[in-house]
């Protein structure tokens, strides 16, 4: 949130009553305000949970990322997380922690078959609008000798 300064404020009392003065400082205050609005938007980007609509357009540049014109500012942070954190979960573990942290623990359930070699991944119902993104991650990251098969609400959706 962004600080109102008033820069009179800050003149000593000795000066405060000096016309020119306060001249000074009604001109330059919105200057210093436009300035703190604009720091406090560079320190909302600095983090991938508040970044900005200018912030995610910078990320998505960088990373190679084209946004849909129907993603909200959440499902394009949460894009952006995915795609620096992607990485091959090399355990069990490591990707129930993974997929913990994108669905929730409710949102998901996941059911090795380790003699077919075959990973089934069940999305709750409230995933339905996010599906789609995590089916990309998914082939992206998934065992390369293991075939994925995702369900939402029993349908195969890959």
């Amino acid at each position: 949130m962004a600080r109102e300064v008033e820069l009179c404020e800050y003149l000593p009392e000795v000066i405060k009553t000096n016309r020119e003065f306060q001249t000074l400082c009604c001109s330059q205050t919105p200057q210093v305000n436009a300035l703190w609005k604009n720091l406090d938007i560079v320190f909302e980007n600095q983090f991938i949970e508040s970044l900005t609509e200018y912030g995610c357009q910078r990320w998505e540049s960088i990373i190679g990322i084209v946004a849909q014109k129907e993603d909200t500012l959440e499902i394009r942070r949460k894009r952006i997380w995915i795609r620096l954190n992607e990485n091959l979960p090399y355990t069990w573990k490591r990707l129930h922690q993974l997929m913990g942290v994108l669905c929730g623990e409710d949102g998901y359930q996941m059911t090795l078959y380790h003699l077919e070699y075959f990973k089934e991944i069940f999305f709750m119902q409230c995933m339905k609008n996010r599906s789609s993104l995590y089916q990309k991650h998914f082939s992206s990251v998934s065992f390369r000798n293991c075939y994925v098969k995702i369900l939402l609400n029993d349908k195969e959706i890959h």
